[in-house]
């Protein structure tokens, strides 16, 4: 079933691509990427970063009601609270965004007032998905993706064939309000469960218990678009608007194939690590990881790489093929972000606080650095170097940060 969510979630992801490539074209394809990485963003912010916390308390806590209600009660409070405060910034500070966002060469200033009214029902479907996740509702949870994927591509579609970027702008903001109708509509006739959600159960305990959940989302969260918006302003300063979209149609296209990845690390790993007990049972689920899913992404992955011509022609348009320089770097880094994925995810599912904020600053700044030094020396090209030389830097730092868990007998 997840395979089939994530094959839904790939040609959707393929057909966005497409359109993006026809009616937008490169020049306007990186400054899609810009909105998308603002609204992740703010998105972190306004959920505070606790979704991840919350999936590991409500499958950890699913059968003792008190404390479930305890850690729903005080998400819930959390959300509200943030999701309103940050719509409210964002709105007063609407031209400063835009001038932050898209530069003095575009006015989107009311669509991010329209985003900033969005921002608490992203918050709300956030929060209501992770607890879908957390239940381990795995039907559910596949079902939502599968149907918000079909409704948010024709959306998307008809948008950008009518209103071109702006259409491109309008879809990015609309497709998670169209998230949350289908994710009420799943779990609709749930709604006996609210009594889950009480203001008395609101508590200090519950707040810490997420508070550190909060602080390493938001480090990755947060800080990566900003750095990934740094990037497409250098390279537009080096290069030009141009070589920004071939770098962010490579980004895309780099998400679509680690969708499964992505999807089989929220569904099954973060629940399975956080319920593994034993000395061994990590060791014993990074082991199966590498035997398995491992070389079957890798030879995907070379798979698009001999096909990387053709996957160009058929998923964007001719106007990319300078991009495909980039192919062998992403590639090539994507093998070692999720070689490194599924032993950096005990640092969330056992709440390794301090091992996740060092790991994570120190990555975001090597490949911010690494990105400039390479952008500067071979154009466009080098924000994929970087990506590969973070990467595997990453995967080397994780494995001696948890040297004893896999290693010792």
């Amino acid at each position: 079933m997840n395979a089939v969510g994530v094959l839904v979630r790939i040609v959707a992801g393929f057909i966005t691509q497409k359109a993006i490539a026809i009616f937008v074209g490169p020049q306007g394809m990186g400054v899609v990427g810009n909105f998308r990485d603002f609204l992740a963003a703010i998105q972190s912010v306004s959920t505070l970063g606790i979704t991840n916390g919350i999936v590991k308390f409500v499958s950890e806590f699913k059968k003792e009601t008190n404390k479930l209600s305890q850690v729903l009660s005080t998400s819930l409070i959390l959300i509200i609270g943030a999701s309103i405060l940050t719509a409210i910034v964002v709105f007063l500070s609407a031209s400063y965004w835009n001038s932050s966002i898209f530069g003095e060469s575009y006015d989107f200033t009311t669509i991010i007032k329209v985003c900033a009214i969005a921002i608490p029902f992203y918050a709300l479907n956030f929060l209501l998905v992770a607890i879908i996740n957390g239940y381990s509702k795995y039907k559910e949870f596949i079902g939502i993706n599968i149907v918000s994927n079909i409704v948010g591509v024709a959306i998307t579609v008809v948008l950008m064939w009518q209103f071109y970027l702006e259409g491109a702008i309008y879809a990015v903001l609309v497709a998670p309000l169209l998230a949350l109708v289908v994710t009420i509509g799943f779990i609709y006739n749930k709604r006996a469960k609210r009594h889950l959600f009480t203001l008395e159960n609101c508590k200090t305990d519950s707040l810490k218990k997420l508070s550190s959940y909060a602080i390493m989302a938001l480090l990755s969260t947060l800080a990566l678009p900003v750095v990934r918006i740094a990037i497409r302003d250098y390279i537009y300063e080096i290069d030009d608007e141009v070589a920004v979209g071939y770098w962010e149609a490579m980004n895309r296209l780099s998400n679509f194939y680690l969708m499964f990845i992505t999807t089989l690390m929220t569904l099954y790993v973060l629940p399975k690590l956080s319920g593994i007990t034993s000395k061994n049972g990590f060791r014993i689920e990074v082991v199966n990881f590498y035997k398995t899913i491992l070389p079957l992404f890798a030879a995907g992955l070379l798979l698009i790489y001999f096909l990387r011509n053709f996957v160009i022609n058929v998923l964007l348009t001719r106007e990319f093929a300078p991009m495909e320089p980039l192919f062998v770097w992403q590639l090539s880094g994507d093998l070692f972000k999720v070689a490194s994925m599924v032993i950096a995810y005990q640092f969330l599912a056992k709440n390794m606080f301090w091992y996740y904020v060092i790991s994570e600053i120190i990555s975001l700044f090597i490949i911010y650095a690494s990105s400039i030094f390479l952008i500067n020396r071979y154009g466009f090209v080098g924000a994929s170097m970087a990506h590969l030389f973070s990467f595997v830097f990453y995967f080397f730092m994780v494995v001696f940060l948890l040297r004893k868990k896999l290693f010792r007998k």
